[in-house]
């Protein structure tokens, strides 16, 4: 969870926690080429230590970027 959503939850003082809001935002989404491929031919754990190091990657970029990350339910 970024840093920013945590302050804006802990600053909420006994209000409101999230108002509404319209807000422009980017969603990123990653399709790794030829991953099927690659997940058939590869040991899982192999498979699983790419992963986790592209998703650290990705998430530490995000996080500098003043975002958030919601991993996708199985992931890591």
């Amino acid at each position: 969870m970024g840093e920013n959503l945590v302050e804006m939850l802990m600053d909420s003082s006994g209000g409101v926690l999230l108002e509404n809001e319209r807000r422009e935002i980017t969603v990123l989404f990653a399709d790794i080429r030829s991953f099927s491929i690659l997940a058939e031919k590869t040991d899982a754990e192999e498979v699983v230590s790419m992963l986790n190091q592209f998703f650290s990657v990705m998430v530490d970029i995000i996080f500098r970027n003043k975002g958030s990350s919601v991993p996708e339910k199985g992931v890591r």
